[in-house]
């Protein structure tokens, strides 16, 4: 579960201060009482890279916890080149980012795989800085330990870190937030438990499962070009079949880390190619350990509207 501050006016004075590259308590789209569409998307450029994020409702589906804010989310898994992009500019000169695991893909259209949460969570933290620093904006960091934003994944103090409820900056999603957004279809209807998110079928239907999902039956046991699924053409991302608010690879291609902690351990969700056709669904969910870092290990940024 997410730990929260509460301390009122006199901490949100002191990280106001504090938070240096990571300042202030928001900002960003959606001031002002703009309206927008489930699935709509907006991009977002840091050095010569561009991804888009999504526009996900607030919404309870029934059942499972609610999802008391809407967020963005990024369209897919994050990419070797957008990993590598925020991952050099955060370790270089003295931004103070220090990352334990490099990452690896097979191309810079692949996702990048081989990052633990905690890599995963600090990383988020540097794509903040980097976009503020880069487009003017003021997001405040969602991670934070000792009333500083958190930049080194190798240490021990990423287990007891607190995620700033109101802070704008780019952030893991919680489990709920991931489970709503592989889900959703219309606000009213969703996509059932044993589906992978956008299937027209059971995961047990593996012509449904397949066009939307890259798993063990249809992988040859390696990550392909994110937003491939169900398209011939391999190289080019986000040519095949998405969900309905337009997200790429819910399930399958790499396990996407969560923010939740489950004892010890961190959620994962969505499944990956390495595994069978039940893992691949949108009630899917796994935990592992923060300091776990496999191939098929990846995540994707959220940031709350």
């Amino acid at each position: 579960m997410r730990k929260y501050f509460h301390w009122g006016l006199i901490l949100t004075v002191i990280l106001t201060v504090v938070l240096s590259g990571c300042s202030g308590g928001g900002g960003g789209n959606g001031s002002g009482g703009t309206t927008y569409t489930p699935g709509q998307s907006t991009t977002h450029t840091v050095g010569s890279v561009s991804f888009e994020m999504h526009y996900v409702p607030a919404a309870t589906i029934p059942g499972s916890d609610p999802v008391a804010n809407a967020f963005w989310m990024a369209d897919t898994e994050v990419t070797r080149e957008l990993w590598n992009e925020v991952r050099t500019w955060g370790t270089t000169g003295d931004r103070g980012y220090t990352f334990a695991n490099p990452g690896t893909a097979s191309t810079d259209d692949h996702p990048v795989g081989m990052v633990s949460w905690r890599d995963a969570m600090v990383w988020c933290n540097a794509l903040t800085e980097y976009y503020n620093e880069q487009n003017g904006m003021n997001l405040a960091c969602v991670y934070i330990y000792n009333n500083r934003p958190i930049k080194n994944s190798d240490n021990v103090a990423c287990d007891s870190v607190t995620a700033v409820d109101t802070a704008k900056g780019f952030r893991l999603p919680s489990s709920s937030e991931w489970e709503l957004a592989a889900r959703y279809i219309d606000g009213t209807n969703w996509t059932p438990p044993d589906y992978a998110s956008g299937a027209t079928a059971a995961y047990t239907n593996a012509v449904a499962t397949g066009a939307v999902a890259w798993y063990s039956d249809n992988s040859g046991y390696e990550s392909k070009v994110v937003g491939t699924a169900g398209n011939a053409t391999l190289t080019t991302p986000k040519t095949g079949n998405s969900n309905a608010l337009r997200l790429y690879d819910m399930n399958g291609n790499l396990w996407e880390w969560c923010f939740d902690q489950n004892g010890s351990n961190r959620k994962a969700r969505g499944g990956s190619f390495s595994n069978p056709d039940n893992m691949v669904t949108v009630s899917s969910v796994m935990s592992f350990n923060p300091t776990d870092e496999y191939s098929n290990y990846g995540f994707r940024p959220v940031r709350t509207q």
